[in-house]
């Protein structure tokens, strides 16, 4: 006799959620370190919310740049990314994580804080780079704490938090941007995200534990599935240079990297002017297009999570960049 099996129902899929919650708050969610860095992505997440509502606008309407030099200020952010992507890692290792997210954060503060007050192109694209460049390290120092106190069991789950998390930020720094645009000028909504993520950095550098050490089953700093002293063996054909090998291992993972930033440009920088020029929106509300935005990402995060683990990770992000693309 031949037996069905029934596909797994919504309510099912949510039940099976739930009970994997359950079972983090027990292991991983009672760790210090995971709760105080899902607080600062929060954080984190809020300051660049109220920045990413307002930088175009503020750049167009209230300081009279044009669009294509805001673009070319967008381009000194990317540039700060990607030139300083490598040296934040390797820094993470030499000073800690806990270490190198303090800095980043306030010296992310600080260029968020005094871009406002920079009266020529050369102090605003200098303000953006470095910008981009502690982004980098803010974000990879999160993400390095939580793949070392996380299992691999749970590392899909964990993220998906730590992606709600940020998502939440964002959603509430459009929020706050637009509330202190009704009360102060709009360079004040710039000051206000600098001291939300100085005061990150503090809970950061005060919470975290001084020397964050992997715990069992993360996996974390290597492949163990070698010998004790043994290298994996790279194959005589493979004459690419490393940094290509490595490129060309995670080639899936940066496709959908690469489409979220330029989406992300696209938001931040143009649509915000096309509603205010064109569509005669008024200024203050295109802030509110961050909030759906988040609240988007936030929703879609968990099922496309299971999507991946029930159909393949390699397969859904594909299918996901094909959709995106249409």
């Amino acid at each position: 006799m031949t037996t069905t099996v029934s596909p797994p129902t919504p309510a099912g899929q949510w039940s099976k959620v739930r009970n994997e919650l359950q079972q983090l708050w027990h292991t991983e969610l009672r760790d210090s370190n995971i709760r105080t860095a899902y607080v600062v992505c929060g954080m984190t997440g809020t300051a660049y919310g109220m920045v990413t509502a307002v930088v175009a606008v503020y750049l167009n309407n209230v300081r009279g740049i044009d669009e294509l030099t805001i673009g070319e200020l967008a381009i000194f952010f990317s540039l700060g990314i990607a030139a300083f992507s490598v040296p934040m890692g390797l820094l993470i290792k030499k000073l800690s994580p806990r270490t190198m997210l303090s800095v980043a954060l306030l010296v992310y503060a600080a260029a968020t804080a005094i871009f406002p007050f920079l009266l020529s192109f050369g102090g605003l694209a200098a303000a953006r780079g470095v910008d981009g460049a502690f982004s980098v390290g803010v974000w990879v120092s999160l993400e390095t704490i939580l793949l070392m106190r996380t299992t691999t069991a749970h590392r899909g789950l964990i993220t998906s938090l730590y992606t709600i998390s940020m998502a939440t930020g964002y959603g509430l720094g459009a929020v706050f941007g637009w509330t202190v645009m009704q009360l102060y000028p709009m360079q004040m909504v710039f000051v206000a995200a600098g001291l939300f993520a100085s005061l990150a950095a503090l809970i950061a550098y005060v919470f975290l534990d001084r020397d964050i050490h992997p715990i069992a089953g993360s996996d974390h700093g290597g492949d163990h599935s070698h010998e004790s002293g043994a290298q994996p063996v790279k194959p005589a054909d493979d004459v690419r240079p490393p940094i290509l090998s490595l490129y060309w291992k995670i080639k899936t993972a940066c496709i959908p990297t690469f489409c979220y930033g330029y989406f992300q440009a696209s938001l931040v920088l143009f649509l915000p002017l096309f509603l205010i020029k064109v569509r005669e929106v008024p200024k203050e509300d295109t802030s509110l297009l961050v909030a759906s935005f988040s609240i988007g990402m936030a929703a879609s995060v968990v099922f496309v999570g299971r999507l991946g683990d029930r159909y393949g990770h390699l397969k859904t992000v594909r299918s996901l960049v094909a959709l995106g693309w249409c």
